[in-house]
């Protein structure tokens, strides 16, 4: 067998040697017939006449010997293959446009769903991550979720759940660290000392923590900030003045929680000793949880047994946990909801741009098979069976498969780091670093190959032996029967095209509504400096408002006199809270849960330095002790108010979500003005109720310094000298540029503004080509109806404009289609669009008017070949 295969082989590689040693052998064995009559006394001619006919045709005894000595699919392969390569050089506009269109859609299809694979799919990098979930607390009644626990929530929900094999809890906390060349921020977090082993991690260096004074290093910061040093442990670390001591380093897989790297813990420091020193205090409520679900329990489940235990503290005390709930989720979906804003609308794209670029292709094959007609059936007549012609047509699709499929890879390569940068940008979080998935390829690849291959065996159904003919009918009205499935896939394919650029248009106008909307302040030049003070300091909250006005005063050194203003938190900054507050004069009954609004500590200057107008009233006066002064924005006066005079409205603000009215804790305070809105959270998002105290009132232990300056680095540079003669201690953790972050926000929706606008414009391509295709063919299989029109009279702009009507029709047939589609999808997309309606008919009819005009233009060429048929050559072709 193997001999025969070196044979085979030997005979592929050097095919001329072995032509000419099988001529050679056929001349020697006929000279040696006629030499051998000859001796017998025959004459030579006659020698040589009679070998010839017993030795019989040569040719033919040469495809007997190739059949046997060389391998016939082999052979029938390489002409296949060079059969298609010779197509592909006599028609190359038609063969790229599918290459391209494959590459296209399994390119960008791939990059999609890989970053999708990675954000919302793959497992988390934790020890059987399928069962991990995260729980927050939750109001029955109003319906809010995530909201923070207490650690007596906690502690109630570990020890009487039996959903859960363990539960553990964990808090964020900013803290100065002390003991470095210069003061700084660090992202901390407290953990149960369960964390680690619930997450199923071990330290990469020395020990978990076992008493309160340890703490672990994230892989990340022990890289950063100590060189990868292995005898860090046992080392110090001071944070907000308090010393602790390096017990480990955690591996690099301990990514926990689930955030992106910008966000995620640099130091942990234990919980449980802290916690437990005040048991049974639900006022601390800033804790996050994580648990296990134990074998064979739902999310569902669990989250109903948590609920019934929520429920009965409520019911032992319905004052401390009105209303009370739990609110939990898979552990990989506690970051990735902020990609909703992109991912959905990307994938959606991308599988309608699959499908419409997989009708394309069929479009564009049928029409090249369509054209072949003739040269099949000439094969056919001349015996070429069905399954000769099947190989033949499979070898030429296939040719396009792979050179479309290749492409695919490389635009998938390319594309995908555009899409992570994107991604990182706006801080979402990734299960790894996102690389091209060839599953996902395989997949893609696969619906693809499958279209081509049923395209191939339909295409051989039309042509095989018995039912080709040589030349086409003639009759007029066969024509649209023989083209009845390519109409029937344009018609879809503009059906799905009109859904992509109807999606990708609305996104793009949302978009602009929210980049445009006046957001009611001066973002220009205006920066964040985000400050923090050592612990011995922010806890004294009279030095911390003496520091926060000399930080203020300080900071004139590089901005004019007053153009400096301080706030717990800036616009677009992460800092902000809310506070559940009631109106003296309108009593909240107990079974009500009060309302919400903003709680903004800025110092007096604020709203001179953003630009926002008072309304009514006075701005913030100077802080004095007693009934604080607030301004309120309005929003604010608009929904509580309404045209009623706030201005002297007594308050009463409750320092912690989630607790009972209890004003022996509340503060009482007093509007005394009104001013203009501002948005404060996102550019797409509304102007909320807010209310505003001065700073020094209740001394945050980090703030923001908003002043405006065209140079930044330099601003900064001047401002640590200024600070550090104010305190050495302070430290400026970030600088931000307002109108940056304020972008920023926009950044998931603008993602998939750009991923929609790219598939609506391969969409609107492929749409174009279809109906280019389409009439091109119908155009080539009506010759003889045009030519006959044309004797009888026709003019050559009758026979454009009956190419370009037919055109029309497919399109609107297209677009109805599309716009029960694009209704569909507007249900789909009414939570991701601002500013504008799902439905907006504006846009809806823009993009109808959109595929009109392409249907015209990709009319025009088959129109205007149709208007130049000549009657008398075509009618000398029947």
């Amino acid at each position: 067998m193997w001999a025969r295969a070196r044979v085979w082989m030997s005979t592929l590689v050097k095919r001329d040697r072995f032509e000419g040693e099988l001529a050679d052998e056929l001349a020697f064995h006929l000279q040696s017939q006629v030499d051998s009559l000859q001796r017998r006394g025959m004459a030579p001619a006659e020698a040589r006449r009679r070998a010839r006919l017993e030795f019989g045709n040569p040719e033919k005894i040469k495809e007997d010997v190739r059949d046997v000595r060389l391998w016939v699919e082999f052979e029938q392969l390489r002409q296949d293959l060079a059969s298609s390569l010779r197509l592909v050089r006599r028609e190359p506009g038609a063969s790229l446009g599918i290459v391209l269109i494959l590459a296209a859609a399994l390119g960008i299809t791939t990059a999609i769903w890989s970053v999708a694979d990675k954000s919302l799919l793959r497992p988390l990098p934790f020890e059987d991550a399928s069962r991990l979930v995260w729980l927050r607390g939750g109001d029955t009644r109003s319906g809010l979720e995530r909201m923070p626990i207490s650690y007596r929530d906690f502690r109630d929900w570990r020890e009487r759940n039996r959903s859960f094999d363990d539960l553990a809890a964990w808090r964020h906390e900013i803290r100065v660290r002390s003991d470095g060349p210069h003061a700084e921020q660090v992202r901390t977090a407290a953990a149960t000392d369960n964390l680690y082993e619930l997450v199923g991690t071990t330290p990469l260096l020395g020990r978990l923590p076992r008493s309160e004074t340890d703490a672990v290093l994230s892989h990340a910061y022990w890289n950063g900030r100590f060189d990868a040093d292995p005898n860090v442990v046992g080392s110090s670390l001071r944070l907000d003045e308090r010393s602790f001591t390096v017990a480990g380093v955690l591996p690099a897989r301990f990514a926990f929680p689930p955030f992106p790297p910008d966000y995620r813990p640099e130091v942990w420091v234990p919980l449980d000793r802290a916690a437990a020193a005040v048991p049974n205090d639900d006022s601390a409520r800033d804790l996050w949880a994580v648990g296990r679900l134990a074998a064979n329990t739902s999310i569902d489940a669990a989250r109903r047994e948590v609920n019934a235990i929520a429920l009965e503290r409520e019911r032992a005390d319905p004052v401390a946990n009105r209303a009370a709930g739990v609110s939990m989720g898979p552990l990989n979906t506690l970051w990735s909801d902020r990609l909703e804003r992109a991912l959905p609308a990307a994938l959606l794209g991308a599988v309608l741009a699959l499908f419409a670029a997989c009708s394309n292709v069929v479009g564009l094959l049928v029409g090249r098979a369509m054209r072949r007609r003739r040269e099949f059936a000439v094969r056919a007549a001349l015996g070429a069976g069905t399954a000769r012609l099947a190989r033949q047509l499979a070898t030429e699709v296939g040719l396009l498969f792979v050179a479309g499929t290749a492409a695919g890879l490389v635009l998938a390569h390319a594309t995908l780091p555009l899409l992570v940068r994107q991604l990182a940008g706006d801080g979402s979080y990734l299960s790894a670093a996102p690389q091209v998935d060839l599953r996902v390829f395989t997949v893609v690849a696969l619906v693809a190959a499958v279209t081509a291959v049923l395209t191939s065996l339909g295409l051989v159904a039309g042509i095989r032996p018995g039912r080709g003919s040589l030349s086409p009918p003639t009759s007029p009205g066969n024509a649209p029967r023989r083209s009845g499935m390519r109409r029937g896939l344009l018609v879809v394919q503009v059906g799905i095209s009109m859904v992509v650029i109807f999606v990708g248009a609305l996104l793009t106008a949302s978009f602009g509504a929210a980049t445009t909307e006046p957001v009611g302040f001066d973002m220009e030049d205006l920066l964040a400096l985000r400050i923090a003070t050592p612990a011995a300091v922010h806890q004294r909250s009279e030095r911390m408002a003496g520091l926060l006005r000399q930080v203020r005063e300080n900071a004139g050194g590089v901005t004019p006199a007053g153009a400096a203003a301080l706030a717990g938190s800036g616009p677009f900054g992460s800092g902000s809270t809310s506070r559940y507050f009631e109106i003296s004069q309108q009593p909240v009954p107990e079974t009500v849960r009060p309302p919400l609004a903003g709680f903004r500590l800025v110092s007096r200057n604020y709203f001179d330095v953003l630009g926002l107008p008072v309304l009514r009233g006075r701005g913030l006066p100077d802080y004095s002790a007693g009934v604080l002064s607030v301004v309120v924005n309005q929003a604010f006066v608009n929904r509580h108010f309404g045209s009623a005079d706030p201005i002297g409205a007594g308050l009463w603000f409750f320092s912690a979500l989630g607790r009972p009215l209890d004003r022996s804790r509340a503060t009482a305070a007093e509007i005394v003005g009104v001013v203009a809105n501002e948005k404060f959270w996102r550019l797409d998002g509304e102007m909320l109720p807010q209310a505003y105290a001065d700073i020094e009132s209740q001394p945050p232990g980090g703030f923001d310094l908003l002043l405006r300056t065209q140079d930044p680095e330099t601003a900064l540079g001047h401002l640590r000298t200024e600070l550090a003669a104010v305190l050495p201690g302070l430290s400026i953790d970030r600088m931000r540029r307002i109108e940056d972050s304020g972008r920023a926000t926009l950044r998931g929706r603008w993602l998939g503004v750009v991923v929609m606008d790219l598939f609506a414009l391969l969409a609107a391509a492929l749409a174009a080509i279809g109906v280019h295709a389409v009439l091109t063919g119908a155009v080539h299989e009506r010759r003889q109806e045009l030519a006959i029109r044309s004797a009888l009279g026709a003019l050559p702009s009758d026979l454009v404009r009956l190419v370009v009507r037919d055109g029309l029709l497919l399109a609107a047939a297209g677009i109805a289609l599309g716009v029960f589609g694009s209704l569909a999808a507007a249900g789909f997309l009414a939570g991701h669009v601002y500013a504008v309606s799902a439905t907006d008919p504006l846009t809806l009819f823009a993009t109808a008017v959109l595929l009109l005009f392409l249907a015209v233009a990709a009319s025009w060429l088959p129109a205007r070949r149709a208007g130049r048929t000549e009657p008398v050559t075509v009618l000398r072709e029947v």
